[in-house]
């Protein structure tokens, strides 16, 4: 697994290649840009929500995907942590 500190020079230089990949951000590791073999790139998340893939690159600033994922793992991790606080019947 890939990473690289995200900026916009580095997203724009991911270029296709004979597989589909996808290159993780050092600073938020939750974010990823997936790389098709067509050279389409779209912003991903590895956390357990219904639709992984956040929009095609270019349609949102990096700055603002980090704010999206950010807020998801808070999410994430909040509701993780009412249903871990809940007492079994």
């Amino acid at each position: 697994m890939k990473s690289l500190l995200f900026t916009s020079k580095v997203i724009q230089s991911l270029h296709s290649k004979t597989r589909t990949y996808t290159v993780w951000d050092t600073q938020v590791p939750a974010l990823g840009v997936r790389v098709y073999t067509d050279g389409r790139r779209f912003y991903v998340t590895h956390l357990s929500i219904p639709n992984k893939t956040l929009a095609a690159v270019g349609q949102l600033t990096l700055k603002k995907v980090r704010q999206h994922v950010r807020a998801l793992q808070a999410s994430f991790f909040r509701q993780r942590d009412e249903t871990d606080t809940v007492d079994p019947l």
